[in-house]
């Protein structure tokens, strides 16, 4: 199945993300600025998504959540990234912009060392200005709409890579709308819902009050702000462990790639041809990229 996301399928993803960064960190620097390129996976799509993250059992009995060791104790390291032990893959293209750590903003320090003017400028340089927007609407019903600013090193990666931005654009509302069909087949489906409402029903006999599901992990949070640090570290681990429990009792997860399963069956079935369009789009890109690597 082709996982939806930035136009990638499972075979050559990392590498056409990683030299799509590289290749955006040269044009930055062409144009007098840095950019650091984030952390990226070892394998893009190598763990299936979950719609609810409930935390392992035996790390919640030790750890809840992981607010407290992240936030509060001074002493203890944020919650460690599996992700971070494998090799950032990297390598090919060496003598680049280093990659930055999986921090979520690899930017960050950097930008702060720039004035207002010039962040606005690092930003223009990225993603252009509104000014040279491009513009495709969808003609279905939902309306989306998919924009990029042309004169931005974004847009020139983009262009170099793919082709035409506004046929590139159609593309990606062309995913948008099969990710949509994808997550409403999940969400209409009377097992989902069955399952989401013993996750609920397992939380209230338990004495908590979600309104929704995947809500433990907030509950727990707002302790912190309602009760003694100590209380509130003791209370989150109650939460964690019993969000753990429930989730498994009441199979969300297991349902929720059981239905995911299906629908990317029926999107690959009823979709053959546009999902074949988007493999040879990936796979000139690829080309190009490595042409363009090569290049230096």
């Amino acid at each position: 199945m082709v996982s939806v996301t930035n136009r990638l399928i499972a075979d050559d993803a990392r590498f056409l993300l990683v030299a799509q960064q590289t290749l955006i960190a040269r044009c930055m620097e062409d144009r007098g600025f840095l950019y650091i390129i984030p952390h990226i996976p070892e394998d893009p799509f190598g763990e299936a998504p979950h719609r609810f993250w409930g935390p392992d059992p035996e790390l919640a009995s030790q750890a809840g959540y992981g607010i407290y060791d992240s936030q509060f104790a001074e002493t203890s390291q944020p919650p460690e990234d599996p992700q971070q032990d494998a090799a950032d893959g990297t390598s090919e293209f060496e003598g680049d912009v280093p990659p930055g750590e999986d921090t979520g903003d690899p930017h960050g320090d950097y930008l702060n060392t720039l004035s207002a003017e010039e962040l606005q400028e690092w930003m223009a340089a990225l993603t252009g200005t509104g000014e040279n927007q491009i513009v495709v609407e969808d003609a279905g019903e939902g309306g989306a709409a998919a924009f990029m600013n042309t004169d931005g090193c974004v847009a020139e990666v983009e262009t170099d890579l793919y082709g035409d931005l506004t046929a590139l654009l159609q593309t990606d509302l062309l995913i948008h709308n099969l990710r949509s069909e994808q997550s409403e087949r999940i969400d209409t489906d009377p097992r989902f819902a069955q399952a989401q409402d013993s996750w609920l029903r397992c939380m209230r006999s338990e004495g908590f009050e979600p309104e929704e599901p995947g809500d433990a992990y907030s509950i727990a949070l707002a302790s912190y702000e309602e009760l003694p640090l100590d209380e509130a570290r003791s209370f989150e681990i109650e939460v964690a462990m019993i969000d753990a429990a429930c989730v498994e009792e009441s199979g969300v997860n297991r349902i929720y790639l059981t239905l995911l399963a299906e629908a990317d069956e029926y999107i690959e079935t009823e979709h053959a041809g546009a999902l074949l369009g988007l493999r040879e789009l990936q796979e000139h890109a690829v080309q190009r990229a490595k042409e363009l690597l090569a290049d230096g």
